[in-house]
């Protein structure tokens, strides 16, 4: 081949070249322009999260100045109305309260010291077999946040039972429900079907955080009543909301029970709130207490 061939080809190898880094060029300009809209689009819908959740509380904070010093919750308020997707600056936004004092409370098992509050065992247990599930998984979950070793009834699981896992017992409160996982025998459909029941609070001192008899799914309330049966909580239901603890417990059925441990008010709520702003979505779970009518946020998870 002679000099000219040579370089006609040499000069066509240098053009396919050029053409090939400008084609690779504009793929990782295209690519790095849908990252940044995607990017931009996920910093919209964190911003529309936060904003829900400032609405939600704005919410929450009217309410309790509506009710002053004789403070009532109950499904019929309009912070428990479920809120359709509504639009905002090209994306969406939907939010839904529920009160975490509605449902009950895992932690309430073990108290600050450690120690194993029999009664509430009974009552989980109840609820377990309310919900079809083994009542024995009560106990690993005692062990769990008890403060000893010795395994706690014919379901228990101490330290022995998570060692070949490389865990441990924690000997403390459950910080998420999804901590669950960690248990033996709490499977996905376990955990699903307390999801729509228990949520995990933090302690408060020496005793349970009470349950809002106004807002508690009845199988909650039937776990409290051995004696209540689901036709005569359905009866029982249709009075609501209550507006004194007493009256709500009037019924035989409630004949001994310890008024301190439910209450007509709460001061937890669970704020969930999902944004989608084009392929960007931002969905949370924010715990946040009131108290009179000052909010905080306590703890912020991501929900599916």
């Amino acid at each position: 081949m002679n000099e000219r061939g040579v370089a006609l080809l040499f000069a066509l190898g240098v053009v396919a070249v050029v053409a090939a880094v400008a084609a690779s060029g504009a793929q990782d300009e295209a690519l790095l322009l849908r990252e940044t809209e995607a990017l931009a689009a996920r910093a919209k819908a964190e911003g529309a999260a936060l904003s829900g959740l400032m609405l939600a509380v704005w919410g929450l904070r009217a309410d309790a100045k509506r009710d002053g010093n004789a403070p009532v919750d109950h499904l019929e308020e309009e912070w428990a109305a479920p809120a359709p997707p509504f639009p905002v600056d090209g994306g969406t936004v939907q939010g839904w309260i529920t009160d975490a004092q509605g449902c009950y409370n895992l932690n309430d098992l073990v108290d600050a010291q450690g120690h194993v509050r029999l009664a509430e065992v009974k009552v989980v247990k109840r609820l377990f077999r309310l919900l079809d599930l083994n009542p024995s998984l009560v106990d690993a979950l005692v062990d769990w946040m008890d403060a000893d070793d010795v395994p706690f009834g014919p379901g228990g699981a101490e330290e022995a039972s998570y060692l070949a896992r490389g865990l441990h017992a924690k000997n403390g409160p459950l910080d998420r429900m999804r901590e669950l996982a960690l248990l033996p025998g709490f499977s996905p459909q376990v955990r699903a079907a307390l999801q729509k029941v228990a949520c995990v609070l933090p302690r408060r001192g020496n005793a349970p955080w009470p349950i809002n008899l106004n807002t508690a799914p009845l199988i909650v309330v039937r776990a409290f009543f051995p004696q209540l049966s689901e036709a005569e909580a359905e009866r029982w239901a249709a009075e609501r909301p209550f507006r004194r603890v007493a009256d709500a417990l009037s019924m035989p059925w409630a004949r001994g029970a310890n008024p301190a441990r439910f209450s007509v008010n709460s001061h937890w709520f669970f704020v969930r709130v999902r944004a989608r702003y084009g392929l960007g979505e931002a969905s949370y779970r924010y715990l946040v207490q009131r108290t009179g009518t000052t909010l905080v946020l306590v703890r912020v998870e991501p929900f599916g």
